[in-house]
């Protein structure tokens, strides 16, 4: 978390990895409703809270920060409105609140292994990662596809978050 946390920051992103977190909760709600695996769910739901987001800054005099605040309230509502119909005796509330005993081997598991994922990525792309974070510009007159790498740190961050 620490080393996407710094690029989402020299970004000017702070606001995403809140944004992300709430984004995910329909995405697992559903998952869990199609018997799917909860993190597939929540990294579908992820990436397209993060399209929404750059969806509405580029269509829209609305700027990044306010399209984050507008994704992660919408996407957090419509979690919790489906959890609210789906008629379970799973607590699906402890998703979105926590719950330490909740963690189990498999779980430990992922989490080290995406880990281990995420930080393979950053140091195999750390000079585009470096270049395109710090000077946007240079990286583009370089012929680096920034918007690529934008949603490349946003499906790192999508990645961090779920797990």
């Amino acid at each position: 978390c620490g080393t996407v946390g710094s690029l989402i920051v020299l970004r000017g992103l702070s606001l995403m990895g809140d944004a992300m977190s709430h984004a995910v909760l329909p995405g697992v709600a559903l998952s869990f409703l199609f018997k799917i695996p909860m993190f597939v769910g929540a990294l579908v739901t992820g990436m397209l809270a993060s399209l929404f987001i750059g969806f509405i800054s580029e269509r829209s005099k609305t700027k990044q920060d306010a399209a984050i605040g507008i994704s992660f309230t919408a996407f957090l509502a419509t979690g919790v409105i489906i959890i609210s119909l789906i008629n379970s005796t799973t607590n699906l509330y402890h998703i979105l609140f926590g719950n330490l005993l909740a963690i189990t081997n498999s779980a430990y598991w992922s989490t080290i292994v995406v880990s281990i994922l995420v930080l393979l990525l950053i140091i195999i792309f750390y000079r585009p990662l470096m270049i395109s974070t710090f000077d946007p510009t240079f990286s583009r007159m370089s012929g680096l596809n920034t918007t690529a790498i934008h949603y490349f740190v946003i499906l790192l961050l999508s990645l961090v978050t779920v797990a």
